[in-house]
């Protein structure tokens, strides 16, 4: 059954004087219902023990397809969302981006409900291998594990895992599979470049098939390399599920604090959790702001540190009104504005989540934490959770998409939201929210991203957005209640000046 392929077993066999054996692994791509095609896929999953990454598109797949994958060793992937040929693809250069997520969300959205959660693996596989470099950075933030694409390659970006399938056996041109000559020579390439450590001799080769598409002659041809593969000492078949659980980004910025990105969230420790509150003041909005705060708060608290810019003596009223609360009190003396001020109060800390918020804000409903805690859980690409209510974003566009993370229904945020009056933000806020401490690290002070001092706080918290959105983070909001939010502004009317500034157009808002 294994006439031909030449250069693959000349190949193999070099490979085998060198003590090395190659890994192969299979995908096959544009499932949508259960066919004659796709029997056959799942007759030679079986026939040679090697499941392949199905990937599927969300938008027209159906039940049956689901029900017939279940009962193989093959998994589902998600294939973009409906493999739609745009100018450039559904997901490559030139489309918006909040359109190229809402398309992933919808498609992440529609294999939930169709496989449930957990019936299918957090890969994303975009159609014809288009993918803009933009799309590619956000991958894990929204919520996939591993990105699947081919040749040609995309430039790797740290913190993005990636399982790509380099063989394609179509000629699309032709419509029509590739003869075996064409295919022996571009197995043989892949082989020699990872013999001659040009590639990594452990980085398996994925074979990319299109089931809707082959007559009987690519199914005889496929059939026939994977006999060459499956019966040669130096040559393994993986698992696709298999793989792609083993899938790690190539160098996450956030090893060097612990947890690689993308793989793994904080522990999540009950009541590890700090409260940080900045002051600037107006201490009668900070009162209303501690009052709504331990009213609606339900989540287990370790501390809550407020900071007051300037003289701490301000607070002493209110440090004997809640003296029976764990409130530690902050103030810096002299004025020194709002950034360097969280900065003093974030070195205290050393919980690994923080709830930070203003002095001019109030709490209206309960959960707001545990419910922001979830989505962290679930996602290390989320940098943090609005409250706000949908209505109430400063104009902030909220995409349509609603996610769950443990029951808790939210929503992404706009990533690139630009104005006049602003300029272009990516989410990142200072107002009430919960984040990571370790994600703070990754800046190392808020102030380092202002060396000459020069800008304004709002300018700081923007450039803290620019710094995150290039990581690949993204931000989220609360989506359930009605879209009614859980905090409201109180400080419109009363902003305070930074230091030195003669008028408050550049005020703590």
């Amino acid at each position: 059954m294994n006439h031909g392929w030449l250069r693959l077993r000349q190949e193999l066999s070099a490979w085998s004087a060198s003590g090395l054996v190659a890994r192969f692994w299979w995908r096959d791509d544009d499932a949508v219902t259960v066919t004659p095609q796709l029997d056959r896929l799942l007759a030679l999953s079986r026939e040679f023990d090697v499941g392949a990454g199905l990937a599927v598109v969300p938008e027209r797949a159906d039940v049956a397809l689901v029900d017939a994958i279940a009962e193989s060793s093959c998994c589902i992937w998600q294939h973009g969302w409906g493999h739609h040929f745009h100018a450039a693809g559904e997901f490559g250069d030139g489309r918006p981006l909040e359109a190229m997520m809402t398309d992933a969300l919808n498609g992440r959205n529609a294999l939930d409900e169709l496989c449930g959660r957990t019936g299918w693996q957090r890969v994303f596989v975009p159609p014809n291998h288009c993918l803009a470099m933009p799309f590619k950075s956000l991958i894990p933030a929204l919520g996939y594990r591993v990105l699947s694409a081919g040749v040609p390659l995309t430039p790797e970006l740290p913190h993005v895992a990636e399982l790509n399938a380099e063989i394609d056996v179509m000629d699309w041109p032709r419509g029509a599979i590739l003869d075996v000559d064409a295919l022996d020579m571009l197995l043989a390439s892949q082989l020699h470049d990872r013999r001659a450590a040009s590639a990594l001799p452990s980085r398996p080769i994925g074979i990319l098939t299109h089931h809707p598409v082959f007559n009987d002659h690519a199914w005889t041809v496929v059939g026939t390399l994977f006999d060459v593969v499956r019966s040669h000492p130096a040559a393994m078949f993986e698992h696709a599920n298999v793989l792609a659980q083993q899938a790690v980004a190539p160098e996450s910025p956030l090893d060097a604090h612990g947890t690689a990105a993308g793989v793994a969230p904080c522990p999540g420790l009950n009541g590890d959790i700090a409260v940080v509150i900045t002051s600037c003041g107006r201490q009668d909005l900070l009162a209303r702001t501690l009052d709504s705060f331990f009213e609606h708060n339900t989540a287990a608290i370790r501390e809550v540190v407020v900071i007051e810019d300037g003289d701490g003596g301000r607070n002493d009223t209110l440090r004997t009104r809640w003296s029976d609360r764990p409130i530690r009190w902050l103030a810096t003396g002299a004025r020194v504005g709002q950034i360097a001020a969280i900065d003093q109060a974030y070195r205290v800390v050393d919980a690994e989540y923080i709830f930070h918020c203003e002095d001019d804000w109030e709490f209206y409903a309960p959960g707001f934490i545990e419910k922001s805690l979830a989505i962290l859980q679930e996602n290390p690409r989320i940098l943090q959770v609005w409250l706000r209510a949908l209505g109430d974003t400063n104009n902030t566009v909220v995409l349509e998409p609603r996610l769950l993370a443990e029951n808790t229904t939210f929503r992404y945020l706009h990533p690139s939201h630009h104005t006049e009056e602003w300029g272009t933000w990516h989410g990142f806020s200072f107002n009430p929210g919960l984040r990571r401490r370790r994600d703070y690290t990754l800046v190392g002070t808020f102030a380092g991203l202002n060396p000459d001092a020069r800008l304004k706080a709002w300018e700081v918290e923007r450039a803290a957005s620019d710094f995150y959105f290039k990581r690949g983070f993204l931000v989220t909001i609360l989506a359930d209640q009605g879209g009614e939010g859980y905090v409201r502004h109180l400080g419109w009317e009363r902003r305070v000046p930074e230091p030195g500034a003669a008028d408050d157009s550049s005020a703590v808002q």
